[in-house]
């Protein structure tokens, strides 16, 4: 805790007067005594810093208020200044939709260290949620509401410069013309499509946060917006990155992905929902040819491999069983005709859908 305190106590002193009023909020009345009590950390560790997730006990008049802030710690004043950029970006897409959010940015410092300040949120992990029931569509809305309105095509040569870079490190697997024969094909869907739009990049599910009240979700919440880049990327890559691991671990499980595709569909009505209301256009319209889901799923995948064997594991350990599951996995996905024939059909009740 004492490595701690140098840095929680000058951000109370700095954020005393938003915590005065946000307590006075949950007493319904001013508060005059706000003592500092006791103080509860919890570290995290991202790709680009550390989190600090601070619990703070303060002694009120009326009783005990509870306050929480997340600490983070960023690498640069400029990747601060991106992620303020980022965050507000954020908030202005989500105004008129409140059930939808990200933790409000309530200080910055650039100093020695470079720390962003954020409010704390109450909620749970979507990945830790064991009954998602109708929170993928909830997820699907917010996604649409991050890509936004405006509608341009994609920069097919993205992922054809993946798709190159995927096969020159998946040489010594054996299975690269697999890969390569099943990524082709499902490429195709991407070179046909009107899709483009700036990507959040880091939409794995522990970055949404869903926040309940009396057993019932009433918000969901997006969290680190750090890896937001402004480009034409295909709007279905931020949706395999989020449904990746919880197809690969049903794969894994099953061999099969089937409760995972009824999540996927879900998401992608939810999705079409807010993409109709920003842009008077559907998703069959921006995907003549197919939504290329499939993919995504499996670009992720085999990422993940190539991250495991060269980095996580090391010494190139493309034999290792965990490498060997994902590579199985993207291909299997890929060349699975009955998941393709679902998401078609689904495409098609998406047009039809009023």
């Amino acid at each position: 805790m004492e490595e701690v305190l140098p840095y929680v106590h000058p951000v109370i002193k700095m954020l005393e007067p938003y915590i005065r009023a946000e307590a006075g909020k949950h007493f319904g009345q001013e508060v005059e005594v706000l003592e500092l009590g006791e103080i509860k950390s919890k570290e995290k560790f991202g790709a680009t810093g550390s989190l600090l997730i601070v619990s703070i006990e303060f002694v009120t008049e009326f009783g005990p208020y509870l306050s929480s802030l997340a600490i983070k710690f960023v690498p640069s004043k400029a990747s601060a200044m991106l992620e303020l950029k980022n965050a507000t970006l954020l908030e202005n897409q989500f105004f008129a939709f409140p059930q939808f959010g990200i933790p409000k940015i309530l200080l910055a410092t650039t100093d020695n260290p470079v720390v962003l300040i954020y409010e704390g949120i109450e909620g749970i992990n979507y990945d830790e949620i064991p009954r998602k029931q109708d929170l993928p569509k909830w997820a699907g809305k917010m996604l649409a509401l991050i890509h936004g309105s405006e509608i341009r095509p994609v920069d097919d040569s993205l992922y054809r410069d993946l798709a190159r870079i995927l096969g020159k490190s998946l040489e010594h697997t054996g299975m690269e013309v697999q890969i390569s024969n099943a990524m082709g094909r499902a490429y195709q869907n991407i070179q046909q499509s009107y899709s483009g739009c700036n990507a959040f990049s880091d939409f794995h599910q522990s970055n949404v946060m869903v926040t309940y009240a009396n057993s019932t979700p009433i918000k969901m919440w997006v969290i680190d917006p750090e890896f937001m880049q402004v480009g034409s990327f295909d709007r279905m890559e931020d949706v395999g990155t989020f449904f990746g691991f919880q197809f690969l671990m049903e794969y894994i499980e099953t061999g099969e992905f089937v409760r995972a595709t009824l999540d996927l569909l879900k998401f992608l009505d939810g999705y079409n929902e807010i993409l109709f209301q920003l842009t008077g256009r559907k998703l069959y319209e921006i995907y003549p040819n197919g939504i290329p889901v499939p993919f995504f799923i499996a670009m992720w995948a085999l990422m993940d491999a190539i991250d495991l064997a060269v980095n996580r594991i090391g010494n190139n350990s493309y034999s290792h069983p965990e490498v060997v599951n994902r590579l199985n996995f993207a291909v299997a996905l890929l060349n699975n005709q009955k998941f393709h024939e679902q998401l078609k059909s689904f495409t098609y009740s998406l047009a039809k859908k009023k």
